[in-house]
């Protein structure tokens, strides 16, 4: 992917500086973030000029429960790995920074590699008053005054919508809130499923239906408050999304669940 293999960067978990650590609440993954010497040096100065061959490595893993501490979620197997390679001549396309994405055993991930690099790009536009790098150090990781949001919404007509999304939504509804941007142009099954927490934020704010629909008008990602339950806790809001499967011919995924109130 972008030239590179997995092998190209050495045992990078050992050799370079472990920058943070996150958990995703969408894929129930622990991600593993790393520098190598040029990165950690800007990340250090807190500055965002990262220099040619400035590279970030991440390990995700899922994680089980530990029986015998409930609330603690253990990290197990990794499921991928991942780098952003600085590199300003040769991908001016993507804010000088190419992407690779690899299994554990450094196989390629399945699917089409350049699509999979323009939607790494979009997602990670979303920072990109930040050089487009989601990381920082974790002794800095306090929310940011004055950050530039990318998420920016439009309200939109429910009856504008295809047909095979309209179905899903209940007639009392008569508009949305529809995700602008990059991220349109560039979906891939990971994103659909990645982008649900801005969209229920999104809901829950404005007490509406959300969704991120492809420039295509096809692949999508909704969420809307189930108002045929009420099997939640009095302090949540029972959910219901929507979204595209990871090829044409794979229906609809539904999922229901319980969301916290803001």
């Amino acid at each position: 992917m972008n030239g590179y293999s997995l092998k190209d960067f050495g045992d990078f978990t050992k050799d370079w500086n472990l920058v943070s650590v996150r958990f995703r609440k969408d894929s129930g993954e622990m991600r593993y973030t790393y520098a190598n010497k040029k990165a950690w040096t800007a990340l250090n100065s807190e500055s965002v000029d990262y220099q040619n061959g400035s590279i970030f490595g991440k390990v995700s893993y899922v994680t089980y429960q530990d029986e015998d501490f409930p609330s603690s979620f253990i990290p197990s197997r990794p499921s991928r790995v991942q780098f952003m390679v600085k590199n300003k001549g040769l991908y001016k396309k993507t804010g000088g920074w190419g992407f690779a994405i690899f299994k554990p055993n450094g196989d390629l991930m399945p699917g089409d590699m350049n699509e999979k690099i323009d939607s790494c790009f979009a997602c990670h536009s979303l920072v990109e008053h930040r050089n487009f790098v989601f990381s920082r150090r974790q002794n800095n990781n306090l929310p940011e005054e004055n950050s530039p949001s990318k998420l920016k919404f439009k309200k939109e007509e429910i009856k504008d919508l295809p047909s095979h999304i309209r179905e899903l939504i209940p007639s009392k509804e008569k508009s949305l809130f529809s995700l602008q941007g990059k991220l349109r142009s560039h979906l891939f099954y990971g994103t659909l499923d990645e982008i649900r927490p801005a969209l229920i934020k999104k809901s829950l704010k404005e007490s509406a239906p959300a969704i991120l629909l492809g420039i295509k008008r096809k692949k999508f990602s909704l969420v809307l408050r189930d108002i045929n339950e009420n099997r939640c806790a009095k302090n949540e809001v029972p959910f219901l999304s929507y979204h595209s499967g990871p090829s044409p011919k794979n229906k609809i995924i539904k999922l229901k669940f319980c969301q916290a109130k803001i």
